[in-house]
């Protein structure tokens, strides 16, 4: 378990909770290797309890940082979604550490006949396989009706994902040679994004998406690279109507980051909020070997 990522899950869940939108935290392992685990269960308590779906699934071959960020990209073929919510629900992809602003930002607006939302569509310029060049996306935030999830992902009504599944379709889609990739970090970092973006751009010459597409770009952000030049003064008072998103660090298993960036939920938590927040956090950092923790993070 990453506890890098993991422990401040439930502080975005509850913050897009508050923008009215529910979360769907897809977690790679076994189900009771998290209740086992003192600090795990901690936080699987704390999402349940936010009434965050729960979706664990195993990786087989790729690294488990790899298979935590690729399988998002294939929720439209989980049993919950499969079973239980309909081809017009939207779902997005998003990350522990990303806090947005303007949920308008984010969300197609389908009352006129948008389906498929990019935020911060120009970040990453182009990827490419097998000299065919296609558009990178960021997966913060890429928002699309389950429909066209299941035709970009290539995913049929009868599919229920397994991380042998979601593995399976990976390396298909990377024509049977992501083998080759397994031990280039630098490539396999990207995989969620390289592997969006060909099967968009495969199935958008089959069904000519743009006129289902929304975009925007983003124009102020809040970054961990300069978090600690603001003040809690200026936490206290910043317009966040002027700023589009946070990206902070989700390091809050350190108290360094996590007094780095209490200002900040004090700001946009509630009091009863904060009070459970803090609360959980004690319980669950106890049980997180801190030094064990920062030597497994890896971010290129």
């Amino acid at each position: 378990m990453n506890y890098h990522y993991l422990l401040a899950t439930p502080l975005v869940v509850q913050h897009w909770l508050n923008l009215n939108v529910s979360s769907i935290v897809m977690l790679c392992g076994k189900q009771k290797e998290y209740k086992d685990d003192p600090a795990g269960r901690e936080v699987i308590n704390e999402l349940s309890r936010l009434g965050a779906e729960l979706i664990f699934l195993q990786n087989h071959t790729l690294n488990s940082n790899n298979f935590a960020q690729n399988m998002r990209n294939y929720a439209a073929a989980t049993t919950f979604v499969q079973e239980k919510l309909n081809n017009k629900t939207i779902l997005m992809t998003s990350d522990v550490d990303f806090y947005p602003f303007h949920k308008e930002h984010h969300i197609p607006d389908m009352t006129k006949g948008k389906e498929i939302f990019f935020y911060n569509i120009d970040c990453c310029g182009n990827q490419e396989w097998k000299g065919l060049k296609y558009k990178q996306y960021v997966m913060i935030t890429i928002a699309m009706t389950v429909k066209r999830w299941k035709e970009v992902m290539d995913i049929s009504p009868t599919d229920r994902a397994t991380g042998n599944y979601i593995e399976n379709k990976t390396n298909a889609a990377f024509d049977y040679e992501l083998g080759r990739k397994l031990y280039d970090s630098q490539w396999m970092w990207y995989l969620d994004q390289r592997l969006f973006g060909l099967q968009y751009h495969r199935a958008n010459k089959i069904h000519h998406y743009a006129p289902l597409v929304s975009s925007y770009k983003y124009k102020t952000r809040l970054d961990r690279s300069t978090w600690t030049s603001h003040t809690k003064s200026e936490f206290k008072n910043m317009d966040f109507s002027e700023v589009d998103d946070a990206h902070t660090s989700p390091a809050i298993y350190t108290d360094t980051w996590w007094n780095l960036n209490l200002p900040f939920y004090e700001r946009i938590f509630t009091k009863e909020q904060m009070q459970n927040i803090i609360d959980y956090r004690e319980r669950a950092v106890k049980f997180v070997n801190q030094n064990a923790t920062a030597k497994r993070h890896f971010h290129p």
